[in-house]
């Protein structure tokens, strides 16, 4: 069986006073298309997080997170995204 992966972020939207979590609807197929679509979202949107997830095949379905990080900087400040 296929492996999907789901990819979630903690989001800053402009003029809002507190951050969101955003999870994306569509699973992504490999863990590098997955890494894509945050790349995708740094570029767009003040990401504080991020992170993907996948499920096990076992009956009780439990998630195992596969990457995550943190853009913020011990001074709180966001990375960008290297261009």
């Amino acid at each position: 069986m296929t492996k999907l992966y789901w990819v979630s972020f903690i989001i800053l939207y402009d003029g809002a006073d507190f951050p969101s979590v955003c999870a994306l609807t569509g699973a992504c197929l490999s863990i590098e298309e997955a890494k894509e679509k945050i790349l995708y979202q740094r570029k767009n949107y003040t990401v504080l997080s991020a992170w993907i997830d996948t499920y096990t095949e076992t009956e009780g379905k439990e998630k195992e997170t596969v990457f995550h990080e943190c853009y913020l900087t011990p001074l709180g400040e966001v990375k960008k995204p290297e261009e």
